[in-house]
């Protein structure tokens, strides 16, 4: 619906991911924002029990899994909050690409989480299995449009750290005088 807010899951579906964590935050929000639609895209071999876990929690008119995707700049284009629910990560590739579509990030606190997000200034992170954390999280961005442009604004903002020509001038800073010696 045109005025459902659109949380985005971007995961491979397997235990890292831990994406039940991601189906009880969604239980949690919608009892108090019923309009908000969360998406997963990604495939795995957990789809069928996540599908099951769904279900069983009541979120099916909540929630769309979508698969395998080629066109993540137009879902999160739709989306207002890109959401990870990691238990382990690098850098996300998902960060850089919520960032430069002006989306804030809520996530667990996990490896390079906090490389890419700011608590408070570009998204919000919590630890991991944090349901309640993540859900408030998610709720206060939610009732706050001020607060959640904000925070969309100053990911696009800190995206430019992380942008590829950013990411390639680091390191030919960083390696040039390795090859000019």
């Amino acid at each position: 619906p045109e005025n459902a807010k659109v949380m985005l899951n971007i995961s491979c579906l397997k235990p890292q991911k831990d994406v039940s964590t991601y189906l009880q935050v969604v239980r949690a929000v919608v009892n108090s924002h019923p309009e908000a639609i969360f998406l997963i895209a990604g495939d795995g071999d957990l789809r069928k029990e996540l599908e099951e876990e769904a279900h069983a929690l009541g979120i099916n008119d909540s929630i769309r899994f979508l698969g395998w995707r080629r066109d993540i700049p137009e879902l999160l284009a739709l989306s207002d909050i890109l959401v990870l629910t990691s238990l382990w990560e690098g850098l996300p590739q998902s960060f850089g690409q919520a960032m430069a579509a002006g989306l804030p990030i809520v996530a667990t606190r996990v490896d390079g989480a906090a490389e890419a997000v700011v608590h408070g200034v570009n998204g919000l992170l919590f630890e991991s299995k944090d349901v309640q954390g993540l859900s408030m999280g998610i709720c206060k961005l939610l009732g706050n449009e001020p607060l959640l442009e904000l925070m969309g604004e100053s990911a696009k903002e800190r995206f430019e750290r992380f942008s590829t020509q950013t990411t390639i001038s680091t390191l030919d800073e960083f390696y040039r005088p390795f090859v000019e010696a």
